[in-house]
């Protein structure tokens, strides 16, 4: 049903999708989603989960190709950009006040917290290799967070942007941003 209803939202968005038309389509009835879901808000939160589960897959197997702490951070932080940018509908639900502001579901927080806190280990690996202490991360790790954040909100909503037709590649221009922001951390000490 998650997957059927991932489906639907990143072809139609977040209007197209419903309980029972995530049931039709994989081939239960209509009434199904009810048992496990409880509501539309429970199914969106499964989705959402679901996505904090692939970010995180997306971005470890981005972070393995790296054994230098600043290239498993940079791969971190592109790695939440690249996923936002691949799966606009899905970032929004699981970033966006509808979800998260609504739900209670403790998988959904869990998989949001975890996915998190592999960018906070790749922010603590960085600081340390920079000889600045772990216990700076966390600050750190906010700063990276609502940069990626940023660049992936600028990236799938240019209407809100002041980049909106940016000249260059939008991929060479987050490059950029986290250059800048890895350098700084380097040389920030909180």
């Amino acid at each position: 049903m998650v997957a059927s209803a991932l489906a639907l939202l990143e072809a139609n968005g977040p209007g197209e999708l419903s309980l029972r038309r995530a049931a039709r389509d994989i081939g239960v009835s209509q009434t199904a989603p009810l048992y496990h879901f409880g509501n539309k808000m429970g199914l969106l939160a499964a989705v959402a989960t679901e996505g904090f589960h692939m970010l995180l897959a997306h971005r470890q197997a981005r972070i393995a190709e790296h054994e230098d702490a600043a290239g498993r951070l940079r791969a971190a932080i592109m790695a939440y950009v690249e996923f936002g940018v691949g799966h606009p509908a899905l970032f929004r639900l699981m970033t966006g006040p509808d979800v998260r502001n609504s739900s209670t579901d403790a998988a959904l927080e869990r998989a949001a917290a975890t996915a998190f806190g592999t960018l906070e280990d790749c922010v603590k690996a960085y600081l340390e290799s920079r000889g600045h202490s772990a216990e700076e991360a966390r600050r750190a790790t906010l700063a990276a967070w609502a940069t990626s954040h940023g660049i992936v909100t600028i990236l799938v909503d240019r209407e809100n942007s002041p980049m909106v037709r940016p000249k260059r590649d939008p991929t060479a221009i987050a490059d950029d941003i986290v250059d800048i922001l890895i350098a700084g951390l380097g040389r920030s000490s909180g």
